[in-house]
């Protein structure tokens, strides 16, 4: 462990996937040692490693390597791998006293994998960004840990020299104990898989009434983009705008009664009605839509 590094040295990253090479990425260009990273199919992620990711000019390529390899040679091991696979590559490796073993799965906690690393000391850095996979052609986000909050968890002095890492990366550190582990990933899951899946279907709506396919995505994104800002700028309940947010009952039946007459779109009904309560909520904590108002859309908004 270097003097003024409150974690252990060098790094080494297991799991090629978005969140690994992302990983990859921010410890090169903040200038920390790294061993390599560990995947299976080296090839492939040497072709995703140079074609998109921005390692800083002064950094020597990361050598792709096998994850013995670098749980030999890596004194804090990051496991960038799905999930489901964390117990039993864990299990599968050899570890050292002197060793931090720290996965990136948001709704476990560092107990998870602590009997499979012991000796070493386990813990849990989850940061709460969406990382894309490398996409040909395109160039990288910009940074997403900057500004993003990393979810700790760990036996103290490891969470303490995480802190500092996620420090160093430009995020918010935040301890999440393991019982608050599932509803923290519940909230992140809801706040961004749920967005995809959401904007999907209002891609769908977009088709079903006949506008041009092809603009579909590219017309819903500066909405988007502007209720983030407006998000960030006023918070909750203030950012709430459109017809519930007025009080305007009779364009939320029109909604309806689109739903209504395509079949295709009966699913998506349920939703509409159940997210319209919840903007209903948010409209009656703004207090400026009439009440009555908004009773009115209370009624149509429960019914079948």
């Amino acid at each position: 462990m270097n003097i003024s590094d409150p974690w252990p040295t060098p790094i080494g990253i297991i799991g090629a996937g978005a969140v690994g090479l992302a990983l990859v990425n921010a410890f090169a260009v903040a200038g920390l040692p790294l061993v390599g990273v560990g995947a299976r199919n080296p090839d492939q992620v040497i072709a995703d490693y140079t074609a998109w990711l921005a390692i800083a000019p002064a950094q020597p390529p990361i050598p792709v390597r096998a994850p013995q390899a670098i749980a030999a040679a890596a004194r804090l091991v990051v496991l960038a791998v799905p999930d489901g696979a964390l117990p039993t590559l864990a299990a599968d490796l050899a570890w050292q006293p002197d060793q931090w073993v720290v996965h990136c799965a948001g709704s476990q906690p560092a107990a998870s994998i602590a009997a499979a690393v012991a000796p070493a000391q386990a813990g849990a850095f989850h940061p709460l960004a969406a990382f894309p996979r490398p996409t040909p052609g395109l160039p990288p986000p910009p940074d997403p840990f900057a500004g993003c909050v990393i979810a700790l968890d760990g036996p103290e002095p490891v969470v303490a020299g995480l802190r500092a890492l996620a420090l160093r990366l430009g995020s918010v550190p935040l301890l999440v104990p393991p019982a608050a582990r599932a509803a923290y990933h519940l909230a992140a899951s809801l706040a961004s898989n749920a967005l995809v899946a959401l904007v999907a279907e209002a891609v769908d709506i977009w088709h079903s009434a006949g506008l041009a396919a092809d603009l579909a995505l590219p017309a819903l994104l500066p909405l988007i983009a502007s209720t983030e800002a407006n998000l960030a700028r006023v918070g909750l309940p203030t950012a709430l705008t459109g017809p519930i947010a007025r009080g305007d009952a009779a364009t939320v039946a029109r909604h309806l009664a689109a739903l209504t007459a395509d079949p295709t779109l009966a699913e998506i009904a349920a939703v509409y009605r159940l997210l319209g309560r919840r903007a209903l909520a948010l409209a009656r904590a703004q207090g400026r839509a009439n009440p009555a108002a908004l009773d009115a859309i209370a009624a149509l908004l429960v019914s079948n």
